[in-house]
């Protein structure tokens, strides 16, 4: 183990639990932990989830952007492109290749964030396998079909242009 988020209690822990910075992708992240392969120099990003899979057959997208980040980061950061990742949820570990398609859709979600930043507005993709794990859906989100009594509901939140 090269890198771990927070101290495990040995004396060689001067860069564990630090914040990742890529300056190349203006990316930064704390993966769970870093393991070092034994032969070569090949590096594995492990997220642990506090959540089960249940009878998912992917990861949750969140997660896999989230994993897809790292490989991003270390890339940037180690120096060295990870060939896999493993996303460990309670009830499954899902190992994750990296891809230049999960790379490109991690710097294209990136990118509407900060766009999202500047300009308030984002676009909404409402389905259920989008909305299933947003946090809005059931609450303020105007495309769940749940109405809120009383309150004022959030504009900006989950609207389309």
């Amino acid at each position: 183990m090269i890198y771990a988020d927070q101290k495990q209690g040995s004396k060689n822990e001067k860069d564990f639990g630090k914040l990742l910075y890529s300056a190349e992708y203006e990316l930064q992240g704390k993966p769970d932990y870093i393991f070092k392969k034994r032969f070569g120099k090949g590096i594995v990003p492990v997220e642990l989830k506090s959540g089960s899979i249940g009878d998912d057959p992917l990861p949750h997208r969140g997660d896999l952007l989230q994993l897809g980040a790292y490989f991003l980061i270390l890339e940037d950061v180690y120096h060295v492109r990870p060939k896999f990742g493993r996303l460990v949820y309670k009830d499954y570990m899902f190992v994750v290749k990296n891809k230049k398609s999960l790379r490109k859709e991690v710097q294209r979600t990136t990118k509407e964030m900060r766009e999202m930043l500047i300009y308030g507005v984002g676009k909404a993709n409402p389905s259920f396998v989008t909305c299933r794990y947003c946090v809005c859906n059931g609450t303020v989100c105007a495309h769940s079909g749940t109405e809120i009594i009383g309150g004022k509901t959030n504009e900006s939140s989950c609207r389309e242009e």
